[in-house]
């Protein structure tokens, strides 16, 4: 399942579970089918803004940009070649998950991760 091809629109967001290194969003899509897409290696998350409402206009998947600013600050306060404990490098691939709103029309919360995963529920 490609997550840039479903049709997020009307969707709610359920449920955001944080673990350590681990985010896991429950989606309710219009048609009332289940999803959960698992967020793994979190290096971290910003913008993430939930008022008064959890529905949907999008969720969209793109490599993140070593030019993005919250990537950038990340990699100033750890040593992007460094290999951590838990297995974790900065010189692996980072994804953007840019989630939208439609209540905030100029807001975009991005989870930024290692690896994820869909799964129909």
């Amino acid at each position: 399942m490609n997550i840039n091809q479903i049709n997020f629109a009307d969707a709610s967001l359920k449920k955001i579970e944080i673990e350590y290194n681990k985010i896991i969003l429950k989606i309710l899509l219009d048609n009332d089918q289940k999803i959960e897409i698992e967020c793994n290696n979190i290096v971290g998350m910003d913008n993430l803004c939930l008022w008064d409402e959890n529905i949907l206009e999008s969720i969209k998947v793109f490599p993140a940009s070593k030019d993005n600013a919250f990537i950038k600050k990340i990699m100033q306060n750890y040593d992007n070649d460094a290999l951590y404990d838990n297995g974790k490098s900065l010189k692996n691939e980072i994804y953007d998950i840019q989630i939208k709103f439609n209540f905030l029309a100029d807001l975009v919360a991005h989870i930024y991760c290692q690896d994820y995963t869909i799964n129909e529920k």
